[in-house]
């Protein structure tokens, strides 16, 4: 994992803020507290541990990157071949 400790104790990972919010339920858990404008919708949550909260963020940065590889497959063959391609996740 390449996360980095703040000196408040929080943590950061690929811009992402994150901090400890244990419970006596869940010791370990913590919340995302700051993201960037196009991973907003994990603002608040709640993760039991902090290697379920990367295992998020990098899925969500994966999702947005494949849909705009999506976007720029269309572009291309429409660039290409004059073809208007409907492209569907």
């Amino acid at each position: 994992m390449n996360y980095k400790i703040t000196k408040d104790g929080s943590y950061r990972y690929n811009n992402v803020g994150v901090m400890n919010t244990p419970s006596e339920q869940f010791p370990d858990m913590v919340t995302i507290f700051k993201t960037p404008s196009v991973l907003k919708p994990l603002a608040g949550r709640k993760y039991i541990t902090l290697e379920k909260a990367i295992k998020a963020i990098d899925t969500l940065n994966a999702e947005r990157l494949i849909s705009k590889g999506n976007m720029k497959v269309g572009e291309e063959l429409t660039s290409v071949f004059g073809l208007e391609v409907a492209l569907e996740l």
